[in-house]
């Protein structure tokens, strides 16, 4: 008779506990950055082990891609990931992203408060700053070159991420 199969890996040693469904980390974006300059913010939906250290199964929340996989490991907490702050959610998620069947209101004007243009500097008319869907970053309308009137249908990119690297073609972030 064949020889049993061999038992599931031990889960990796971790100073303190793996991400759990439903938690959101943080985790490097830019190789050469501080995790606190550069980071996507992820939603965990499944967590496995994987040698010393764990892939999550995420929902990105600022970033391109808006599922992925991320690995974690206990040496890089800090380092290349961390599990979210309650500012670092609320930056992140709570400020709307718009789309074109959406509508501009002074209601939003308090929520964009911190939102400077990348062209400008200035947080003036936050109602005409176009969020760009990869970073984030603001951009007013008149201030692109050609300006805009009109709010673009479907995804819209700043000059920085249409022109930057992009390591969308690997799977893992």
């Amino acid at each position: 008779s064949p020889p049993p199969p061999p038992p599931p890996p031990a889960p990796p040693e971790m100073d303190f506990p793996p991400p759990k469904p439903g938690d959101y980390v943080v985790h490097l974006h830019h190789e050469g950055e501080a995790l606190a300059d550069s980071f996507v913010i992820a939603c965990v939906d499944d967590v496995r082990p994987k040698g010393a250290g764990y892939h999550l199964s995420v929902e990105f929340h600022n970033c391109v891609r808006k599922r992925g996989r991320l690995e974690i490991k206990s040496k890089d907490k800090g380092i290349r990931w961390d599990y979210a702050t309650k500012a670092q959610i609320d930056a992140e998620i709570t400020p709307p992203r718009y789309t074109s069947s959406d509508t501009f209101s002074s209601d939003s004007d308090d929520e964009q408060e911190d939102i400077k243009c990348a062209v400008c500097g200035s947080g003036d008319n936050p109602a005409t700053l176009l969020l760009c869907d990869k970073c984030n970053r603001g951009t007013h309308f008149h201030c692109l070159d050609p300006p805009l009137t009109t709010l673009p249908e479907g995804e819209w990119l700043c000059e920085r991420c249409v022109w930057g690297d992009d390591d969308d073609d690997d799977d893992v972030h």
